[in-house]
């Protein structure tokens, strides 16, 4: 029986378009040319240290000034061109979760970091302030894929896995919260958040 839900956010509560900023730093870059070695998917991880809290934000706009040539660039052009891929926020999330809140407990978990922290809030803070928890890679140290971050949560949740639906647009977050025994759906394709409602129904 569900009786908890745990929401990712970039792809199901805020549009994230990481080409966007993959574009804007090429732009930025001295040797635009080092982008034909990296893809979308390795460029998603170029933060991975900035995410679980290891560097502040001015460690990571050096950092990535160094890894991208971005020498000629301001910080507040890295700064622009990091949050180019932050989209909008989803309206239909706040009424799935007004339509949940009563029969479940409800969190958000986010691989995220300082600067789109502080972007994104803005936006969906209306929506946060009505989840039981929101917890965010930066601040418990660890990030999905990994194992050891379901397990944190669950804990800071006190949440039981099989009683925990977790929905995320990624294949590889959902196969490892799989792995922990959290109920999962991948989020992509057809599914909406009525679809989600009709889900819990049935269960």
């Amino acid at each position: 029986m569900i009786k908890n839900i745990i929401l990712d956010c970039g792809g199901v509560i805020f549009e994230v378009f990481y080409d966007r900023s993959y574009q804007a730093f090429k732009e930025l870059s001295t040797k635009p040319e080092i982008f034909e070695d990296i893809s979308i998917l390795k460029f998603k991880h170029i933060a991975s240290e900035y995410e679980i809290g290891k560097q502040t934000t001015p460690e990571f706009l050096s950092d990535i000034r160094e890894k991208l040539y971005l020498k000629n660039a301001t910080n507040e052009q890295i700064i622009n061109a990091w949050n180019a891929m932050l989209g909008k926020f989803i309206p239909e999330s706040i009424n799935f979760i007004k339509q949940v809140e009563d029969k479940y407990k409800t969190a958000l978990f986010s691989n995220t970091n300082e600067l789109h922290y502080l972007e994104f809030a803005k936006v969906c803070q209306r929506l946060m302030s009505r989840l039981d928890y929101v917890h965010l890679s930066n601040d418990i140290g660890d990030k999905k894929p990994n194992l050891s971050s379901y397990q944190k949560v669950l804990k800071l949740c006190d949440f039981k896995a099989e009683e925990t639906l977790f929905v995320d647009d990624s294949l590889e977050n959902i196969e490892a919260a799989k792995q922990v025994g959290i109920q999962t759906i991948h989020y992509i394709g057809d599914w909406n958040f009525d679809k989600i409602l009709e889900y819990l129904e049935n269960k």
